[in-house]
């Protein structure tokens, strides 16, 4: 969602809120950060998975996620 959020301020549609990792590469060259790092916001990002859900790939993906976690 935040590269569509990204080219669409770069097209001049508006300002858009994007981590730093939507830069990487070169990607949105075009765009300039307001002010010094005054609006800079650190977030968190937490995932849910619902509780009966046994698919084996959201079951490898949910271990991995665990795994990196507890390090």
């Amino acid at each position: 969602m935040s590269d569509v959020l990204g080219d669409l301020a770069e097209q001049g549609f508006g300002i858009a809120w994007l981590p730093t990792s939507s830069f990487q590469g070169g990607r949105l060259k075009n765009l300039v950060a307001v002010g010094d790092g005054d609006w800079d916001i650190e977030v968190s990002i937490v995932a849910y998975r619902a509780k009966n859900n046994t698919r084996r790939a959201v079951t490898q993906v949910w271990d991995r996620i665990l795994e990196t976690s507890r390090k």
